[in-house]
């Protein structure tokens, strides 16, 4: 997941949610440090808490979310199970 954040931001810190969620620099995204037996939406679900728990932040999907190489039914999963403003 790439936010929509400044370049002056970011969620460095973000491991300290213990959650498995890890802030890759050099993308500027949030992606889980190993997939394992989580699925696509159940992993949008850890970073969408974490984000709150540590920055409290509030992320979601909007008008202007761009899918990039995201098969339909991983999109259609974590649409379902979303936090979203609009969509």
């Amino acid at each position: 997941m790439k936010p929509g954040v400044a370049e002056n931001e970011d969620f460095e810190y973000i491991y300290r949610t213990a959650t498995g969620v890890r802030w890759l620099r050099s993308e500027r995204c949030l992606a889980p440090y190993e997939v394992g037996d989580l699925t696509h939406g159940a992993w949008f679900r850890e970073i969408i808490a974490a984000a709150a728990n540590e920055y409290g932040v509030r992320l979601e999907i909007t008008p202007d979310t761009v899918w990039r190489e995201v098969p339909a039914e991983v999109r259609a999963e974590i649409e379902s199970q979303s936090p979203r403003s609009a969509v």
